[in-house]
């Protein structure tokens, strides 16, 4: 009978939670969040995501999803039979070099025009890898999360935000590649190295992360290496970008060859130089504000708690290929657009340090460092987030499924604070 009763309080809480998610997803992101615990939670945060893909504010002409919807929207109204589509797809003559968003475009184009549709079809595809890869943490960290550790938890979150669905085709595919590797690498589910595979479809340059992770199948567990690899890379501040150029189109597939051309260009070198340059004092160091902590943590696990780590064998695992993949995205980090693998290293990183912390944590030798890194931390969740308001609008905080329909135009949150 008390089995009973619990079965429909869990069904009267579900149905609770989507009545308050038609009047206001925020608050049931925030109630989510809340109850991290309950089956429900990171389905909420699925929806939550799926909403903000439908009501994303294209802020500007500049961004990813500007040429996303004016892709669709060709596509849309053309009468492009599937064979023709089809011919373009890894066509050194077109733009496409992966199938998944333009295939999407090209389904969700059979039944609307209406753009909007498109990116909540990308907000529901990433806002399941996104809240996955929340919830495949949260589970591990076993049946109390300190409260000492919790910061790492958004801190993964926000290293790609659900916001990123403006840059889909990468981020997305960044997201694919964590759900896959980390259970390959921390669970031995071989079924993860294929999910990890299916990031390349998604944004070729996958093609070099799933490289890594060939390697390190491999190679295994070589930790005293990777960290002397990882020490040396990080030092390394200049790069011979004709060399990187001919090494890459050895690595990858000769459809890729002109966009990584693209990538290493010395003009392209140039834009994103100039780029940067005018780019605001936060935005260009909140990044270093996560390295560092990332850099200091690695650095501790190593000298002060590899003892211990090399007696859990699934965290050994995980800490060992995050090395590798911070080694290789560091050399990454030295051609333009490069730096996005560090981003995706940080996934690995973060996840690696949350759960040694949560084992070793309350010693007071880590405790000293988890203090001095909560400001670091927080400095960097803030400027992300307000990247974020570049493309979350208003009725997205403070609408709803109802209200969205209605409303044919929006305001980036960045534009009410300014």
């Amino acid at each position: 009978m008390i089995q009973g009763d619990q079965y429909l309080l869990r069904n009267r809480n579900k149905i609770y939670i989507y009545l308050i998610y038609i009047l206001s997803p925020l608050l049931a992101l925030l109630v989510a969040i809340k109850n991290y615990r309950a089956t429900w939670a990171k389905n909420v945060v699925w929806l939550f995501v799926a909403f903000y893909g439908y009501t994303m504010v294209i802020s500007n002409e500049g961004i990813d999803s500007s040429r996303y919807r004016d892709q669709f929207l060709q596509i849309a109204q053309s009468e492009l039979s599937f064979d023709n589509f089809v011919s373009q797809l890894y066509n050194e003559n077109t733009t496409y070099v992966d199938i998944a968003q333009p295939l999407i475009s090209y389904v969700v184009a059979l039944f609307t025009t209406n753009y909007k549709i498109l990116f909540l079809v990308y907000g529901l595809i990433f806002g399941f890898f996104y809240s996955r890869n929340i919830w495949y943490i949260i589970s591990k960290a076993g049946p109390k999360i300190n409260k000492e550790t919790v910061l790492f938890i958004f801190v993964f979150a926000f290293v790609i935000g659900f916001w990123q669905i403006n840059g889909f085709r990468m981020w997305t595919a960044a997201h694919i590649f964590f759900y896959g590797a980390v259970r390959y690498i921390f669970d031995k589910k071989r079924k993860g190295f294929l999910i990890a595979a299916l990031s390349v479809l998604v944004h070729f340059s996958f093609v070099l992360p799933v490289f890594v992770l060939i390697l390190y199948t491999f190679i295994r567990n070589r930790t005293n290496l990777y960290f002397l690899l990882f020490l040396a890379t990080f030092f390394i501040s200049e790069v011979n970008f004709g060399f990187l150029n001919e090494t890459l189109k050895n690595i990858v597939p000769d459809i890729f060859s002109s966009k990584l051309s693209g990538y290493t260009n010395e003009e392209y070198v140039s834009q994103l130089k100039g780029s940067i340059q005018n780019t605001s004092w936060h935005a260009k160091y909140y990044i270093y504000a996560l390295k560092w902590v990332i850099v200091t943590f690695i650095c501790i696990m190593y000298f002060r708690g590899f003892t211990y780590i090399k007696t859990q064998a699934n965290l050994h695992a995980l800490y060992a290929f995050s090395l590798l993949f911070l080694a290789f995205s560091n050399i990454m980090s030295l051609m333009p657009s490069g730096g996005r693998f560090v981003t995706v290293a940080n996934l690995f990183a973060t996840t690696a340090i949350f759960f040694f912390l949560q084992s070793m944590g309350k010693e007071g030798f880590y405790k000293k460092f988890l203090k001095l890194s909560v400001v670091p931390l927080l400095f960097y969740c803030v400027v992300a987030l307000r990247l974020g308001f570049d493309t979350i609008g208003a009725v997205t905080l403070l609408g709803n499924p109802i209200i969205s329909l209605i409303v044919d135009s929006d305001i980036a949150i960045i534009d009410i604070i300014k």
